[in-house]
C-alpha cells in the first residue's frame, strides 16, 4: 500500500453482468436539502419557509456534484439572504446507507431545466476524500436488463435503490423512459448501466396528456446533461466522464456489479487534460 497522495478506487471488471451497485456506490450519493425564506408564499401554500429535498452524486475529487436542475429554485423568489443548499453524505448501517450530520454546504455552478434538466454544484471548503462515480453515455441494448437508480425517496435519510428496464431510449429531444417507480426526493439520483457506470440522471415521473404514468420514470442521458452544462462541465470531462464506457478514467470509483473485488489504495498521476468530446419534477417540498 502506498501512503503518499492516494485516492481510494475500486478495481472493476468491464463484464456486462447485472448486479447490485448499492453497496459500492452508496458512499458517493448524497441527500440535498434546499431551503430559504421566500418573499411571498408559493401558489397553493401559506408559508414563506421553503424546503425541498432531492439527491445528488459526487463526480470529482474536488467536490463537484451532479443533480437535477429543477431542484434549484429561482434566486428572485427569496429574500436578501437567498437560498441555501446542504448535502448529507451517507454512512453504512449494516446492510444499508443512511445520510447523516454534519452537512456540507454547496453552491450552484449551473442549473438548467431546458433543454435538459441538470445541475452542477460544488461543495464549499471540500476537505475530505470521498469516492466519486464514473460517467459515460451508453448502456447495453437489445435485451431486457434491469437498471438501478439510487436516491433518497420521500426525503427520508435512508438511501434506496429502484430497479427496472428501459421502456424507450432517448430521442433527439427526449429523455430516457424507464419502468421504475420513483417518489419525491429521488430527483437527481444516478442511473447506472450494466457496467456500473452512470449514464443518466433521474428527473421525475413520466406524464402523458396531464396524467401521471404509474411506475414510469424519466432520466436525462449523460451526453445531453454534459452538453447542457457546456463549459461548466470542464472539471468533469476526462476526470469522471468519458463518452466511451469502455474507457476507465483515473482517479475514479466505478461501481463493481460483476464481482466483489477489494478496495485498494494507490498513488495516481494528475488527472489528464480535459477532452473535447416535458417531465413532472420529483422533489420533495415541505412547509416546515
Amino acid at each position: 500500500m502506498l501512503k503518499a497522495g492516494f485516492f481510494t478506487i475500486l478495481l472493476t471488471s468491464a463484464l456486462p453482468a447485472v448486479g447490485l451497485p448499492y453497496d459500492d456506490s452508496g458512499a458517493s450519493v448524497i441527500q440535498l436539502h434546499v431551503f430559504g425564506t421566500l418573499k411571498k408564499p408559493l401558489p397553493d401554500t401559506d408559508t414563506i419557509d421553503f424546503h425541498s429535498r432531492g439527491t445528488g452524486f459526487l463526480v470529482s475529487p474536488d467536490g463537484l456534484v451532479l443533480s437535477a436542475g429543477h431542484l434549484i429554485p429561482a434566486e428572485s423568489l427569496f429574500d436578501d439572504l437567498g437560498f441555501h443548499i446542504e448535502g448529507y453524505f451517507p454512512v453504512r448501517d449494516d446492510d444499508s446507507f443512511a445520510a447523516v450530520d454534519p452537512p456540507v454546504t454547496l453552491k450552484v455552478i449551473k442549473a438548467k431545466t431546458e433543454p435538459y434538466d441538470v445541475a452542477l454544484l460544488r461543495i464549499i471548503d471540500y476537505k475530505i476524500l470521498k469516492p466519486f462515480l464514473s460517467l459515460c453515455d451508453a448502456y447495453k441494448k437489445g435485451e431486457k436488463i434491469d437498471f438501478a437508480i439510487l436516491g433518497y425517496q420521500g426525503g427520508d435519510r435512508l438511501l434506496t435503490s429502484n430497479w427496472g428496464p428501459i421502456m424507450a431510449g432517448a430521442g433527439a429531444a427526449t429523455n430516457i423512459v424507464l419502468q421504475i417507480p420513483l417518489n419525491g426526493g429521488n430527483s437527481g439520483g444516478p442511473l447506472f448501466n450494466e457496467q456500473g457506470k452512470v449514464f443518466g440522471i433521474a428527473i421525475g415521473e413520466r406524464t402523458a396528456a396531464g396524467q401521471r404514468m404509474n411506475a414510469t420514470a424519466l432520466a436525462v442521458p449523460m451526453a445531453k446533461a454534459m452538453a447542457t452544462l457546456g463549459d461548466e462541465a470542464s472539471g468533469i470531462k476526462g476526470v469522471s466522464y468519458n463518452p466511451d464506457c469502455n474507457i476507465n478514467l483515473l482517479p475514479q470509483t466505478v461501481v463493481n456489479i460483476s464481482q466483489n473485488l477489494p478496495i485498494v489504495e494507490m498513488t495516481l498521476p494528475p488527472p489528464p487534460p480535459c477532452q473535447e468530446f416535458k417531465w413532472t419534477p420529483l422533489f420533495l417540498t415541505s412547509n416546515l
